[in-house]
């Protein structure tokens, strides 16, 4: 996700500046950065914690699934 997905947002995002751009004086997002840290430094630990308890509850989920 964060690798793949957010630094192709700006291309699809049409308010979201790209990296190489400058400031304009509409409002505008700024881009994610690398592995969303624009966004915060705790970003890429929340995405990871997120996909952790995702992939638990789907594996629990699943281990419950007759087979």
């Amino acid at each position: 996700m964060l690798v793949l997905v957010l630094p192709l947002m700006p291309a699809y995002h049409p308010r979201m500046a790209g990296e190489e751009e400058g400031p304009f004086s509409a409002r505008i997002l700024e881009p994610p950065g690398f592995f969303g840290l624009h966004y915060g430094v705790q970003t890429p630990l929340w995405i990871l914690v997120s996909h952790v308890i995702y992939g638990a509850i789907l594996g629990s989920a699943a281990g419950l699934l007759p087979t």
